[in-house]
């Protein structure tokens, strides 16, 4: 039971990581809203085009490129970057308001330089392309890739026209467009070719092959051979290809609009399900002990002689962690298995000058382990066979600067460790068994749930997403169902009293013989009830001077017990505190053919 509670919680807790890192992927991001590509053919054979993109920056953005392809036969030159009409200057410094452009084998990168941080920003690449128009006998062909299938992102609000060299007839052209099947074309006055397509989505093409009179190119050689008849055949098949696409692509909409009508239906019944199973459960665990109404909200006395990791277990949740393992070594500590002392080595610095570096020192007592090996819990012995028959390789003293040394090694230990506490723990019955199988089950119920409707966003629409909310909510409330045994509830209550009473510093206001008699137990049970060094400060700051070894026997400061103020034994054990608890660490129609044209590319932004 308690394996399966632990590989739940592990994975309730993986699945929280991937929300948080698609949640900070998801802060920095950026769109391209509108696209507007103004392209005019000379009677050379080349043409002029004018890309302008508006972008939207979500985040901090220092750049952004595009790319072009060039297949063989093509060159592009003049090639400039504008925004606002302000021209950016060609530089390899990369300050804002320069561009660069990189040559390779296969093509060019356009980069250009600024500095946007959450707000729109619209920037107009211009370049000339030479050697473009292909003239035959009876029709001159521009094939070319306005919109490459290189981008990243979704091109929104797509616009291009392009211009004849002179003004012709709309008989004498013809045209079409490749790309998304909901994108349209069409023929204006004088010979202007339109394109608009709402969105192109990431690595999908635009393109367009348009035929003109060769006289409208008197620049450019003619080929021998006809091809119009061929382009015409070509292009009716790919029409035909995307007219019979179109008429899937609306049935499968049509069958996909008639399955999301079930989205919503499903994602109550999900919700409430999942609800209702969860308060069933909880419900079912809801009386509490009656001892809670008996117990002081602050206590002085100690309640009896669980020992800390135990305490540590009850009053976390049933999590056993670094705390767990400090208030052990004080424990082991404070029944003379072990001392701790503090060693102060003077070390020259750097720059000549001398400073002293302190370690702690745990020393086994042999002897006394010898006699008493019996008495001890299995988690107690087990850290002592760690610190001392393993790391210390059978010494007795080992440094915490030594034991720090060996972090793969503890930690490993830790994890069996941590079973071992817990394994004892579930002996006194601290929780309620059955109501541990109930969050067992309210878990595995949401989590299940929560996977199924995310995959069920994929057939049934974005309505499932309150499913996999409520169900995320759910995990949450999962570890509400939990109840502690009646014995658990007096004891976590017990201890809640003194926790509550030591953080709240109200041991200084103790008659002074009085906190004297406990001083040592509080300092042993310190770590699991959540103490910190400013608590550990405050408390020795009232053992008398002189006396520290009367209240301590089990730890020896460098001034040794006859020498040093409260203040400085106070900060000598704050200290050995903070340093043990960091050591232990744990813790027209566009058809679909096409792709043949020139041009292309992609882009993006960083």
């Amino acid at each position: 039971m308690y394996k399966q509670l632990n590989h739940i919680s592990k994975l309730t807790v993986l699945l929280i990581l991937c929300c948080l890192c698609i949640t900070a992927a998801a802060s920095k991001r950026y769109a391209i809203t509108s696209v507007t590509i103004d392209a005019e053919l000379k009677a050379d054979g080349s043409m002029a085009v004018s890309e302008s993109r508006t972008y939207d920056f979500h985040g901090s953005y220092r750049y952004a490129y595009r790319t072009i392809p060039i297949l063989g036969y093509e060159t592009y030159e003049d090639i400039s970057v504008l925004e606002n009409g302000r021209p950016y200057v060609l530089s390899d410094s990369k300050a804002p308001y320069t561009f660069r452009i990189t040559r390779e084998e296969d093509g060019l990168e356009i980069r250009w330089f600024y500095r946007a941080k959450n707000q729109l920003r619209t920037f107009e690449l211009r370049y000339r392309v030479r050697n473009l128009v292909q003239s035959y006998q009876d029709a001159a062909v521009l094939y070319f890739k306005f919109i490459g299938s290189d981008w990243r992102v979704p091109n929104n609000d797509v616009r291009v026209r392009i211009r004849p060299p002179e003004p012709l007839s709309m008989e004498s052209v013809r045209h079409w467009a490749h790309g998304p099947l909901y994108a349209r074309s069409e023929l204006e006055e004088k010979g202007v070719v339109s394109i608009y397509s709402a969105v192109v989505p990431k690595q999908t093409e635009l393109e367009v092959r348009a035929l003109y009179p060769p006289s409208a190119f008197p620049g450019v050689p003619q080929q021998r051979n006809y091809v119009q008849t061929q382009i015409i055949q070509q292009e009716r098949h790919w029409a035909e290809a995307a007219n019979a696409e179109r008429i899937r692509q609306k049935e499968k909409a049509a069958a996909r609009e008639a399955r999301q009508e079930w989205g919503l239906p499903i994602a109550i019944a999900l919700s409430l399900g999942g609800l209702g199973i969860w308060w069933f459960l909880f419900n079912r665990h809801r009386r509490r002990s009656s001892t809670r109404r008996s117990i002081m909200r602050l206590n002085s006395e100690i309640p009896d002689r669980t020992p800390p990791a135990l305490v540590r277990y009850l009053l976390n949740m049933r999590n056993v962690d670094g705390s767990s393992l400090i208030s052990t070594l004080f424990d082991l500590a404070q029944k003379r298995f072990i001392i701790i002392s503090e060693d102060k080595v003077e070390k020259k610095g750097l720059f000549g000058g001398r400073h002293w570096k302190t370690d702690y020192i745990l020393k086994l007592d042999r002897s006394h382990w010898f006699q008493h090996q019996s008495e001890l819990l299995p988690f107690e012995s087990e850290l002592i066979d760690f610190l001392f028959e393993q790391l210390a390789a059978g010494q007795d003293q080992i440094g915490m600067k030594e034991i720090s040394k060996h972090t793969t090694a503890l930690r490993k230990f830790f994890v069996k460790w941590q079973k071992s506490v817990k394994k004892t723990a579930e002996e006194k019955n601290y929780y309620d068994k059955s109501s541990l199988k109930s969050m067992a089950y309210s878990l595995t119920m949401s989590i299940v749930g929560m996977i199924a409707a995310l995959i069920g966003i994929i057939f049934y629409g974005p309505w499932l997403l309150l499913a996999a909310g409520t169900m995320l909510v759910i995990i949450f409330l999962s570890f509400a169902i939990i109840r502690r045994t009646d014995e658990g509830e007096h004891q976590y209550h017990a201890w809640k009293a003194l926790s509550r009473y030591l953080k709240k510093y109200q041991f200084s206001h103790m008659e002074r013989s009085s906190l004297l008699s406990h001083i040592n137990r509080y300092f042993v049970y310190g770590p699991a009830l959540g103490l910190s060094s400013k608590h550990y400060q405050s408390m020795a700051e009232l053992v008398p001077a002189g006396q520290e070894a009367h209240y301590f026997p089990w730890y020896i400061y460098a001034t040794g017990t006859g020498g040093g103020s409260p203040a400085s034994f106070a900060s000598a054990i704050s200290s050995m505190v903070g340093t043990m608890s960091s050591s232990a660490g744990m813790g027209g129609g566009a058809s679909a053919g096409g792709g043949g044209g020139a041009g292309g590319g992609g882009g993006g932004a960083g």
